[in-house]
């Protein structure tokens, strides 16, 4: 019994032991990895954005010592506490989750909702095809068929000494279905949505960037953004979105595409309050955007490389539609469309906290507002004139404030002297159910009524 009750005891304080060094070397660690991002990683660049994460872990290294020297019974408190934290913070982690994935409930389901609502409203059918079955009919009668890319599909070539930030070019491109239909473009020289004739024109009225917005998700021509501030201005206008873009991916794309040789009178650039300041971190993180950031006369020459993104585009294409061929996973199949994050990628994530930092982690304002800086620079060195249009999310019609971003947004046009038309302000808020501007008034992009007004609004507004 003696020998039992001394053994129990050493294992306790082995125990005890043990979580004491992995207390401590976690807080070391933490440290060490904080540092390596913000001097080494960043060189010094972001330290104003590290700066909460370095007072977090050196309060946790020293709290780590001082651990190793208090009393067993206090020690217990405190492990009680540290656990009820850990427990609190990955238990809200969880809700911010499930949040917003009620907004984005599983693909399959929203397709299947939406076929409903459509064929109660229309005489025909909602098109439930996947992207795999949709490619598959297209390519009997035209072999120049491509898929969307996106900049993370780009992000998984590492031996790439380029980074693309558009498309196949000169293609039929698949894009989404939101509204019942796919939404299928022919893209132009540098696989942009645009008629191809738009490149050899001399003026152009607007120069628009931004992300799927913009881009055309999910209509057709000449029901987008850009082709209805064609019909109202009745001039020509050059369309850079491309989903997946956040704001140093569109500074980088204004600076590789902008063309210098023409008269370009308006720039327009729709920020995203749904996706954009979060996007921006990831992109910081980037060295070949970073290089953008850092560097005034920095360039990809992307023009001159669009048969190389040709091919990788096609590349990538293939690829996807074969994984989704084979795959047993009945949404992605189904739709056609994979997150491109893997279990291992959303574990990761989840052990980072990922939401949590999005909501509370310092936002790289001061990036933000350079990025806008540098683009204004660049547009009045060109002689046009900057706008920057604010593009609401649908969360923000069910609950959830966007306010402190918009507050961002609206903080650095004062300051920078750039105009801003607030979509929200201007269209949405008057709407009595702002949700019917929403296909189905469900989770995505907006209808063709919504691009309709909005660009009626740009026009009418960039002509005072």
């Amino acid at each position: 019994m003696y020998n039992f009750y001394i053994v129990n005891l050493l294992k306790m304080k082995i125990s005890n032991k043990i979580f004491d060094f992995i207390f401590l070397l976690v807080s070391i660690l933490a440290l060490l990895y904080t540092t390596y991002k913000s001097e080494f990683v960043w060189s010094g660049e972001r330290r104003e954005y590290y700066l909460s994460y370095y007072f977090i872990f050196l309060f946790l290294f020293l709290f780590s010592i001082i651990f190793l020297f208090l009393s067993k019974k206090i020690k217990k408190v405190l492990f009680f506490l540290i656990n009820s934290i850990v427990i609190s913070i990955f238990s809200i982690e969880i809700y911010l989750t499930y949040k917003q994935n009620n907004y984005k409930f599983e693909e399959l389901e929203r397709v299947k909702r939406k076929a409903e609502l459509y064929n109660q409203t229309y005489s025909d059918k909602y098109d439930t095809r996947s992207k795999i079955e949709i490619f598959d009919d297209l390519k009997e009668n035209n072999s120049n068929i491509s898929v969307t890319t996106h900049l993370s599909d780009y992000l998984d070539y590492n031996n790439l000494n380029f980074l693309p930030l558009g498309s196949k070019s000169l293609s039929k491109t698949i894009l989404c279905n939101e509204n019942g239909y796919y939404a299928i473009y022919d893209s132009d020289r540098y696989g942009f949505n645009n008629p191809d004739t738009e490149w050899d024109q001399k003026e152009i009225e607007y120069l628009v960037v931004g992300d799927s917005f913009p881009h055309g998700a999910c209509v057709n021509r000449p029901e987008d953004l850009a082709s209805f501030l064609r019909k109202y201005s009745n001039k020509h206008v050059i369309n850079l979105g491309f989903s997946d873009l956040g704001p140093l991916a569109e500074f980088a794309t204004i600076k590789e595409y902008y063309p210098i040789n023409k008269k370009v009178k308006n720039i327009i650039w729709f920020f995203s309050e749904g996706n954009d300041i979060y996007d921006l971190e990831t992109e910081l993180q980037i060295p070949k955007l970073a290089n953008y950031y850092n560097d005034a006369n920095f360039s990809q020459d992307l023009k001159l490389k669009q048969n190389k993104i040709d091919e990788l585009v096609l590349k990538i294409t293939n690829e996807h539609l074969s994984k989704q061929k084979k795959s047993s996973d009945a949404v992605s199949v189904y739709v056609g469309k994979e997150d491109g994050m893997t279990f291992f990628d959303k574990l990761i994530n989840f052990i980072k906290v990922t939401k949590i930092r999005n909501f509370y982690a310092p936002k790289p304002q001061k990036q933000l507002t350079e990025i806008f800086k540098k683009t204004k620079e660049f547009a009045e060195k060109n002689n046009s004139k900057l706008y920057i249009v604010y593009m609401p999310a649908y969360q923000r019609y069910k609950g959830l404030s966007y306010n402190i971003i918009k507050k961002q947004i609206k903080n650095i046009s004062n300051e920078l002297n750039i105009s801003l038309i607030d979509i929200d302000e201007e269209i949405f808020s008057k709407e009595k159910d702002p949700l019917t501007l929403f296909p189905f008034k469900l989770y995505g992009h907006y209808t063709v009524e919504a691009y309709d007004k909005i660009s009626k609004r740009i026009y009418s507004l960039s002509k005072q």
